[in-house]
């Protein structure tokens, strides 16, 4: 890269803008890079799962056999000692083969640490995953529910709140009881209204029409 006439040599750790002028360095990169290999493998989880060392299994295979070649030398006869001796070269042919074998057991192990890695970090970020779904379907019902425009129109052109229910109200501003002349009153308004509906709307039978409300 030229800048006012110089070259700048830039390394893998530096980030150009889109323009191409100012390099951005980046420091974690830097550090990782600085680590030794070593220091990040102890990062990795140790998987030991299902694995037996070598030595254990070398002798516990060479005392089995020299237990049964002890105790077939004894009794055993030729034919079944030729069996035996097929299948304890079975047995040591595959010995030699995990033997060998166990010549790459570090790397194995380390490709066993790396994909148990992988797979908390899968874990994790299932995990997130669930967590942020859990939290936008838990957080949903919790929304502000819309406002109240009649309440705020009532208040604003009234001054008052006209739409409490009236059991509310009933029960804790008494009701003034009606005097006697307010009921006089509604009885013969009622009884008006009930005049004037069976005259004009109702079809009222002539054997009712001589009937009286005393």
């Amino acid at each position: 890269m030229h800048r006012d006439g110089e070259v700048v040599g830039l390394s893998s750790d530096t980030i150009l803008h889109s323009n191409g002028s100012l390099p951005i360095t980046t420091p974690l990169s830097n550090e990782l890079h600085d680590l030794p290999m070593d220091v990040l493998e102890r990062e990795l989880p140790v998987v030991m799962d299902g694995q037996i060392p070598l030595g254990d299994l070398l002798s516990r295979i060479t005392q089995s056999i020299y237990a049964e070649l002890a105790e077939l030398a004894e009794t055993a006869r030729k034919r079944t000692l030729a069996d035996w001796v097929v299948k304890t070269k079975k047995q040591v042919v595959k010995l030699y083969a995990v033997a060998k074998w166990s010549r790459d057991a570090e790397t194995v192990q380390k490709c066993m640490n790396i994909t148990a890695f992988l797979m908390t970090q899968n874990h994790q970020f299932e995990g997130a995953m669930d967590g942020l779904k859990y939290a936008r379907e838990s957080l949903d019902p919790a929304r502000l529910r819309n406002h109240d425009l009649l309440t705020s129109l009532d208040v604003l052109t009234t001054g008052s709140y006209l739409r409490l229910p009236t059991s509310i109200k009933q029960s804790i501003v008494p009701t003034t009881p009606l005097t006697d002349v307010q009921i006089s009153r509604t009885l013969v308004d009622m009884e008006d209204a009930m005049r004037y509906r069976l005259r004009v709307f109702e079809l009222v039978p002539v054997e009712m029409s001589q009937y009286r409300i005393g």
